[in-house]
């Protein structure tokens, strides 16, 4: 049922899912984070479309949406026939989402099992503001949800979800045009939803220390683009090399670093760990061709690193 009363202040999370363990999981892995959430569980297409106006009404947080739903349970006999296959299930209710007064503007992540190079590229496509986790793992998915629902500065989550596949990337502010050309050699992992990335560029407007904090907190990847002013920026030392570390020695955080300079790196923390390129053959030492294969071998690195557990 929907609740219409609830903890002031509280965020209301609506899961949208037919396949009733997965959504016991997802509803528990939320519940840890946001002890005071309210939820509300749909499990078919026509549920949420007969309950749409009264999931409006409690003015949800964030909607969990299952790309491939099956229309009705079986009780529901009165129930009009789809306008279309399970596969096109999501798809409907966004539309529907878009049209709506209140829900358009409610933050939704879209989920599949197995999600297709395909749908994902149609959702960005028809929906840009709809979110698509970097897997189908419960994981991926509360990480997700809390880094939206911490962005939304209404609430105080208590997220610690380390995503596996999530990359937070360290630079100094005066290499924003290296950490710009990593990303692009990364973008197809992503495509694949092998990888998510993020650095500050993604920073909402609003209480930006509380968003890095978040991404700190959940980043199971730590890329640190090393340059002689990676090290004499002082947001970088003192806060994102420091708890990285942390991070890597007491949850499991990898820790991968690229010399984009030459630097004296072997005076500090990073010299104890691997450099994914070649330190001798730092990045501006390359152009064209050569800089492009430099680059690929690193995200290349980087995403074989990554196993994803099973949902």
């Amino acid at each position: 049922m929907i609740g219409t009363t609830g903890i002031t202040g509280a965020p209301r999370i609506v899961v949208v899912e037919d396949f009733a363990p997965l959504q016991e999981r997802l509803v528990s892995r939320l519940k840890t984070q946001f002890p005071s959430a309210s939820f509300d569980e749909v499990s078919t297409e026509w549920e949420f479309i007969r309950r749409l106006d009264d999931i409006a009404d409690c003015q949800p947080t964030l909607i969990v949406l299952d790309m491939r739903l099956r229309w009705r349970n079986t009780q529901d006999h009165h129930a009009p026939d789809p306008d279309g296959s399970p596969d096109e299930a999501g798809f409907r209710l966004l539309e529907r989402r878009k049209g709506h007064a209140v829900l358009r503007t409610v933050p939704i992540i879209a989920t599949s099992a197995s999600m297709s190079h395909h749908t994902r590229e149609a959702i960005e496509r028809q929906f840009p503001d709809v979110h698509i986790p970097a897997s189908d793992s419960p994981e991926s998915i509360v990480g997700l949800a809390c880094s939206l629902i911490a962005a939304s500065q209404s609430f105080a989550p208590s997220c610690n979800v380390r995503i596996p596949n999530r990359v937070f990337i360290s630079y100094a502010r005066e290499d924003r045009e290296w950490c710009s050309q990593i990303r692009v050699v990364l973008h197809p992992y992503c495509l694949a939803g092998t990888l998510q990335l993020w650095d500050d560029s993604k920073i909402a407007p609003g209480r930006w220390d509380e968003q890095i904090d978040q991404e700190l907190k959940t980043a199971g990847i730590a890329l640190f683009l090393v340059t002689t002013r990676f090290w004499t920026s002082p947001f970088v030392q003192n806060r994102e090399l420091p708890e990285l570390l942390a991070a890597y020695r007491t949850e499991g955080v990898k820790i991968f670093w690229v010399a984009v300079t030459d630097s004296a790196f072997e005076a500090t923390p990073l010299g104890k760990f691997q450099c994914t390129n070649n330190p001798q053959q730092p990045l501006e030492t390359f152009q064209g061709a050569d800089l492009n294969r430099a680059l690929l071998t690193i995200a290349r690195a980087i995403a074989a690193s990554v196993r994803l557990e099973p949902s």
